[in-house]
Order: C-alpha cells, then sequence, then structure tokens
C-alpha cells in the first residue's frame, strides 16, 4: 500500500504542512496481538530510499520484486515459502537491521499500532432501525489488523480526530 498524504501530524510528532510524504504500511496477525505498522518518507526521498531497498535486499541475495513482510522474514515457516528461504533466523534479523540502517538517512517517521489478544473484541452489535432485527457481527484476526490500522490512520488527518465510544450496550466481549 502506498498513499501520498499532504498535512501530517501526528501525537508523536509535527511533520511541516507543505510538505508531502509517502506512506508505507502493512499489517499481520501473530498468537501476541494484531499489528499495523507505517512508516512515512518526504516526498524528495522516496526514490533514493527505494534505490537504497533494492540495493540492501540484492546484498542479501533477494530479487527486486521479493516483497519484505515482518511476518514472512521472522517466521522459519513462512520465510521458506518466499525469496527469503535462503537465510536463516540470524540473517533475516541481519536483512530486518540493514533495512532500517538504509532507510534512517532519509529521516522517516515510523507509526505503529499493536492490539494486544487480551483485548480483542469478540463481536459487535449494529442496532437495527426501523423494526430491523440488530445485527452482531464475530470479529476475526482481518478485522483486527484493520481496526490496528485506523489506530494509525485516525492521526493522518489534517484535521483533530475526535474518539466518539459507543454506549456500553453496543461492545459485548
Amino acid at each position: 500500500m502506498e498513499l501520498a498524504i499532504d498535512n501530517l501530524k501526528s501525537w508523536d510528532f509535527e511533520i511541516p504542512l507543505d510538505r508531502v510524504f509517502h506512506a508505507f504500511g502493512d499489517g499481520s496477525e501473530t498468537a501476541h496481538g494484531a499489528h499495523y505498522g507505517m512508516v512515512l518518507f518526504p516526498d524528495y526521498s522516496v526514490e533514493k530510499a527505494l534505490s537504497n531497498l533494492q540495493a540492501v535486499k540484492q546484498s542479501f541475495g533477494g530479487q527486486r520484486d521479493c516483497p519484505l513482510h515482518c511476518r514472512e522474514l521472522f517466521n522459519d515457516n513462512a520465510r521458506a515459502k518466499t525469496g527469503w528461504a535462503h537465510l536463516d533466523a540470524r540473517r533475516a534479523r541481519e536483512l530486518g537491521e540493514a533495512v532500517l540502517k538504509a532507510m534512517a538517512a532519509f529521516n522517516p517517521k515510523y507509526l505503529l499500532s499493536s492490539l494486544p489478544v487480551a483485548h480483542y473484541p469478540k463481536r459487535f452489535r449494529l442496532k437495527g432501525k426501523n423494526g430491523h432485527a440488530d445485527l452482531v457481527h464475530d470479529v476475526n484476526p482481518k478485522w483486527l489488523t484493520l481496526w490496528s490500522y485506523f489506530a494509525i490512520a485516525q492521526h493522518l488527518q489534517p484535521t483533530e480526530t475526535r474518539l466518539i465510544l459507543p454506549p456500553k450496550n453496543v461492545l459485548h466481549s
């Protein structure tokens, strides 16, 4: 996923309103929770950052089109099914470190959201209107990853956002 975003502001950092940033993000589910991470680069540095990323990938024996997904790279079984199958766990960690070091020169901004398993909702209820019955929707891991993404996305709004909590009887665990 790549987005061009204007006027970024977040709780941890402020980005000048006259600059455009490109966001690269990915989510995953683990035994510990649902997670979403995003890296933001100033528009003037994206081309060079991607070139440096390609050089790092090639130095570890990867192809230009071989994606880097942490959920695959750092899991032995998942890594075995990717273009990174030739790396052992140590080399996979070294690749991750090399990518972070190569990107640091471009002053990226990082956002990470994590929804721990202990806080997972089991289902949510949509109240029916005009005589229609309520709809109870079970929550699966993909929903949880989407909610982790929303936790980050709300901070990418150029205006202030408000958290509106539903009545207690709407959410059920």
